[in-house]
């Protein structure tokens, strides 16, 4: 007898077309990516609002792949082939697929700002879609405007069935073409790549999209949207190496990067200059205000300067190199364009003195020096912060 069963459950699988369990792979496939993702992304150094965002976003894509499987599965006849084990699967399918959608949007526009969504964006990103979602597929359920199931229970797409796809791609629409224009600017040279995988993010799940409306039998939405969940994961990381957590400017170690890379190209041209940046009297503010304080001291300062870079319009790099100290790299450039940005720099430090936004004033200390005589790392770090210091002391002196 249990020879015949296990002949019975051989002749069954045996008898399930190709396509059929090549679906079904695939989406295993990706679920199993989807839970390494979610493992691993416990271990990195996400900040708190895009870890939740990001396992967020992989959850609805795995609950997506999972009840389109399904879906499929029950139409195939896998699995008892009932109006509710059909109906059931397209609606979580739908649903998720909006809700997958609006957190990826807001998760790029996180990576985008280096800082969590304001409350307005995340009521435009998740309760108005959310709520539009859940109308349409309440209308649905008694119109069949969305998809139905005729009297042979075959799935039949609605008259208003695009305006799903239509949801989707306005939330992720306005993040990618903000990112895309901004990979062509060279004040955003410094983030290019940040602005780069946001950017292609989209291009595959949208590709699959079109597929999925015109061949619905194959495997592709789901597959697009966990390859290029894979690809901008693989990104995340490679940018969480080099960037500085707390300000979301790039490290000691890639502008060191940046730097070698340089010296490489245009090291006998002596236009490559470092502007070395200091906060005066730092120590103060954290001895009078606290830690935090300093911490948003620090914050605000890598704002002030990241305008001020940005502004020039030059291929330049920013970054914080520890502690309250500011490195900019300025390949190209002369030394006119130098004295200008730092110019620029206190300026634009003094102007946010000026708004009455912190109970203390924030006082920089600029040193400048370039690879007019050496072409080695080293000796123009040092150069650039004996400068620095000779300015700080000269403050330290006329405020003494």
């Amino acid at each position: 007898m249990m020879n015949c069963m296990f002949a019975s459950k051989a002749v069954h699988v045996a008898s399930v077309p190709y396509g059929v369990l090549l679906y079904i792979e695939v989406a295993l496939i990706c679920l199993a990516l989807i839970f390494v993702m979610l493992f691993q992304i416990r271990r990195d150094h996400l900040s708190k609002f895009e870890e939740v965002v990001f396992t967020t976003a992989l959850r609805m894509t795995a609950l997506y792949v999972l009840s389109d499987a399904l879906w499929f599965a029950a139409d195939k006849s896998l699995l008892p082939r009932t109006y509710w084990v059909l109906a059931a699967p397209k609606y979580v399918n739908f649903f998720s697929g909006v809700l997958m959608c609006s957190m990826w949007a807001l998760f790029f526009e996180s990576r985008r700002v280096h800082a969590p969504a304001s409350k307005r964006l995340i009521i435009l990103f998740t309760v108005v879609p959310i709520v539009a979602e859940a109308v349409l597929l309440l209308v649905n359920s008694q119109t069949g405007l969305v998809f139905f199931f005729d009297s042979t229970l075959s799935y039949v797409r609605g008259p208003l069935f695009l305006v799903q796809y239509c949801i989707c791609y306005c939330l992720i629409g306005p993040e990618w073409l903000s990112a895309l224009l901004r990979v062509f600017q060279d004040k955003y040279y410094s983030e290019r790549e940040t602005y780069l995988s946001i950017a292609t993010f989209p291009i595959l799940p949208m590709a699959c999209g079109a597929l999925d409306v015109l061949f619905p039998s194959l495997p592709c939405m789901g597959p697009g949207v966990v390859i290029s969940a894979c690809v901008i994961y693989s990104t995340t990381l490679q940018e969480l190496v080099s960037r500085d957590p707390l300000t979301g400017l790039n490290n000691h170690r890639q502008i060191l990067r940046d730097l070698e890379s340089a010296l490489k190209v245009h090291g006998q041209d002596g236009m490559i200059w470092l502007l070395m940046i200091d906060i005066d009297h730092f120590k103060s503010i954290n001895d009078t205000y606290g830690h935090l304080e300093g911490d948003r001291a620090l914050i605000e300062t890598a704002t002030v300067l990241k305008r001020a870079v940005n502004t020039t319009g030059a291929r330049n790099v920013l970054a914080r190199t520890g502690g309250d100290e500011f490195l900019v790299l300025m390949p190209l450039a002369t030394r006119w364009n130098a004295e200008q940005l730092k110019e620029n720099i206190l300026r634009a430090i003094e102007c946010y003195n000026e708004s009455g936004k912190s109970e203390y004033r924030i006082g920089l200390s600029v040193g400048l020096s370039n690879n007019g005589t050496t072409t080695s790392i080293p000796e123009m770090l040092s150069a650039a912060d004996e400068r620095m210091y000779s300015v700080k002391e000269a403050h330290h002196r006329f405020t003494h």
